[in-house]
C-alpha cells in the first residue's frame, strides 16, 4: 500500500485499487500484525518481503521499496519477530 496524495493505493496480485482514506487510517483498519510501515508512504505485508538490503525492501514480485532510516531498525525487529512466531 502506498500513499497517493490524500488517498491510498492498494497493490495486490490482482491489481491496484484506490481508496479515499489516509494510509494511517487504512493501517488502523487492517489491524493485522503482518502489515508494517516501512516508510511514512508505504505499508507492506511482511510475507512479501524477501530481503532487506541497504534500506531497501525487496519484495517477492521484484519491487524494491525504500525503508526510511527512522523505520529501519523497527522493520528488521518486526520481521524477525513475525517469522520467529510463524516458523
Amino acid at each position: 500500500m502506498q500513499r497517493d496524495g490524500k488517498n491510498s493505493s492498494i497493490v495486490s496480485s490482482v491489481g491496484t485499487s484506490k481508496v479515499r482514506k489516509s494510509l494511517q487510517r487504512v493501517f488502523d483498519e487492517l489491524n493485522a500484525p503482518e502489515f508494517i510501515f516501512i516508510d511514512r508512504g508505504y505499508i507492506v505485508n511482511i510475507v512479501q518481503i524477501m530481503k532487506v538490503s541497504d534500506s531497501i525492501a525487496i519484495l517477492k514480485n521484484g519491487d524494491q521499496l525504500p525503508i526510511s532510516r527512522s523505520h529501519l531498525q523497527e522493520v528488521k525487529r518486526q520481521i524477525n519477530q513475525f517469522w520467529g512466531a510463524h516458523i
